[in-house]
């Protein structure tokens, strides 16, 4: 008998059941997907590994006669017999992938916090110069009498300086005549917010680009789809629990990004904002491929540069199958040309749009495969169980949020158009970025 068993690479035992052996391989594939170690490094290998000895595994106890042949081939009765010593690496491996993702984390928020400091007394002395020529401007040199004049136009100048007072007035040099003392009040300061329209008698197929980031967006009409997996035992795995019940959603008509936030369109939110990039991965930024390594929160402070929001996963999973329920954008038979996962792609990302033959019905292109992509809701693995069948916009509260699409080293049971996982909404991930959405 082998030192270890397939039931022991699942960690179940000799006499569990079809279902148990099903999701104890989902449990298994999901913790040991290579996706979320660093490629190259020996965590990476040792994925890989086992990725391998459990689609092994699965394979021959998935079916009965071939799981029966296996039993027999043994010889003898098995026994659940966790192996410690591999559950003890698998802790150590994962608590030292949060470890990196902390530190990258922290040394993330450092960088921000530099950067906002040197743009903060930036803005001040550049406002503090703009209250000095406005100054001059209003008090020309020339004969007349100084007086002082409440200028409410100028406080958000003073604010931004740093200047902490109820009133600003500067003097002013009148000429002779009768006080003016009626003033036209103008807005203190800025914002980089900006708020878009995209057109609003739009129908299916209709395309609009969002001028703040040239992004094309995909219009949604409203209606009811699909959403979620059943026990149809036609998925390699027949959905996770936390896929269940599939229901009917109705949802409202928006707008979502054809394809992910680029390199190229994130850098120009950085500029236009005095945000630093994030690291790059060890394949280096590309213009047309999609943003990695930012956060939920960085995410959302894209959407809100750009007058846009994270889609939620109800209206990430109808944009991606459609309302018919299918597996993947394409259809329900799997074909790994139509995106880029582990089966057939290059194990890096690659430039978004890459896989127009694996459009979905609204022609949103690499909704499965290329990055994992943030969701506005909070994740919660039971929430289908009582969700609203009416624009779903998930939990309250939660730990992580939804993530959803898989990645380019995703196997085709994980980059699914219903499989869902969370990410913690403060770190960063080097196979994870983000579309945007507009609720017209």
């Amino acid at each position: 008998m082998p030192d270890k068993t397939h039931y022991d690479t699942l960690e179940v035992s000799p006499d569990a059941t079809a279902d148990e052996i099903k999701e104890a391989f989902r449990i298994m594939a999901n913790a040991w997907h290579p996706d979320k170690f660093t490629p190259g490094s020996k965590y990476w290998a040792r994925a890989n590994e086992k990725m391998k000895a459990i689609n092994e595994a699965y394979a021959v106890l998935k079916e009965r006669q071939q799981r029966a042949e296996y039993d027999r081939l043994l010889g003898q009765d098995r026994k659940a017999n966790e192996s410690e010593g591999t559950s003890e690496r698998r802790r150590h491996e994962e608590a030292e992938t949060r470890r990196q993702a902390e530190a990258e984390t922290r040394r993330r928020r450092e960088e921000k916090e530099r950067a906002a400091e040197q743009r903060r007394r930036r803005e001040a002395e550049e406002n503090r110069q703009g209250v000095e020529e406005e100054v001059k401007r209003v008090a020309p040199a020339g004969s007349g009498r100084v007086t002082y004049q409440s200028r409410p136009d100028l406080i958000g100048f003073a604010a931004a300086a740093g200047v902490v007072a109820v009133m600003v007035f500067i003097a002013v040099r009148s000429v002779p005549g009768p006080q003016t003392t009626n003033q036209t009040n103008s807005p203190a300061g800025g914002t980089n917010s900006t708020k878009i329209h995209p057109p609003t008698n739009a129908q299916r197929g209709d395309t609009w680009t969002n001028p703040r980031d040239g992004a094309k967006m995909v219009y949604i009409p409203a209606g009811e789809f699909i959403m979620g997996s059943n026990d149809s035992g036609r998925d390699q795995i027949d959905g996770g629990r936390d896929e269940k019940p599939q229901r009917r959603v109705y949802l409202d008509s928006y707008w979502l990004y054809q394809l992910e936030v680029t390199v190229a369109q994130y850098r120009k939110f950085c500029q236009a904002t005095g945000t630093s990039m994030p690291s790059a991965p060890s394949w280096g930024f590309q213009d047309k491929h999609p943003i990695v390594n930012v956060s939920w929160n960085d995410a959302k402070a894209y959407c809100d540069w750009a007058g846009v929001e994270l889609p939620t996963e109800a209206k990430w999973e109808m944009a991606a199958r459609g309302t018919d329920g299918r597996k993947w954008p394409w259809g329900n038979e799997w074909d790994a040309k139509k995106c880029n996962t582990h089966e057939n792609g290059p194990k890096t990302p690659t430039p978004v749009g890459a896989y127009p033959s694996g459009a979905s019905p609204y022609n949103c292109l690499d909704m499965v495969g290329n990055v994992w992509e943030w969701c506005a809701d909070w994740y919660d693995f039971n929430y289908y169980k009582n969700a609203s069948q009416r624009n779903p916009t998930g939990p309250n509260t939660g730990q992580e949020r939804v993530v959803r699409g898989g990645c380019w080293n995703s196997y085709s049971d994980v980059a699914r158009c219903a499989f869902r996982a969370g990410r913690d909404p403060v770190n960063v991930y080097f196979n994870l970025g983000f579309r945007c959405a507009k609720t017209p």
